[in-house]
């Protein structure tokens, strides 16, 4: 399994994989520039792309262990072309209801986390610790929830969306595309695409010019 990024979200990904009881070998992928050559002096840290298909050869399955929107999307688009498959990772603590809860690819539910029921979590997203999804939702792809989110039901997050810890979306708004939603804040209108918003009520942010 080789997974994608070495910094922190990547040894919580190394958790989760010791929590589902992983027992292949693990490898982690990073830029060439990354200080360090090993986690935990025992999990290596390949920075070659050639290193890296001799390893999909063999095994071509990976997650992704960052927790950047961005990045998520990057490493996805970059080791699928070179023939991986990206796993879905979801912890054994974590609650997902038995009634059309579909997870795709790529995706991660962390420790803690509850899905309840008829939700659509996306290709790619990152659902962190302690998050809970309510009924009828969809969480788009490569979008991250970050630890302590709580999406109420009939809500629509777009794709590659960041919510930051402590957020709450309320019944029924519709969070757009790339929109950024800051740490502790209550969203109860729906937010455009491309748009931050915080506070409570979450308001979008003005740029000022000096």
């Amino acid at each position: 399994m080789l997974v994608a990024g070495a910094g922190g979200f990547a040894r919580e990904a190394l958790e989760l994989l010791h929590q589902v009881n992983y027992k292949n070998s693990i490898f982690f992928y990073e830029d060439e520039n990354y200080p360090g050559n090993a986690i935990y002096g025992q999990y290596k840290i390949v920075k070659n792309i050639a290193e890296v298909e001799l390893l999909f050869q063999k095994e071509p399955h990976f997650i992704i262990g960052v927790g950047d929107v961005s990045l998520r999307k990057l490493f996805y688009d970059k080791l699928t072309s070179l023939g991986g498959r990206a796993d879905t990772l979801i912890s054994p603590f974590a609650r997902v209801g038995g009634y059309q809860v579909n997870i795709e690819e790529g995706s991660i539910i962390a420790t803690g986390t509850v899905l309840t029921t008829n939700i659509s979590v996306l290709k790619g997203c990152l659902i962190n610790l302690n998050c809970t999804v309510g009924h009828d939702c969809t969480i788009g792809a490569f979008s991250v929830l970050s630890p302590g989110v709580h999406i109420s039901g009939n809500c629509i997050i777009g794709n590659q969306c960041f919510i930051g810890s402590g957020s709450v979306v309320l019944p029924g708004v519709k969070v757009g595309h790339n929109a950024i939603i800051g740490a502790g804040s209550v969203v109860n209108r729906d937010v455009p695409d491309a748009t931050t918003v915080m506070g409570v009520p979450a308001k979008p942010m003005i740029k000022t010019f000096r």
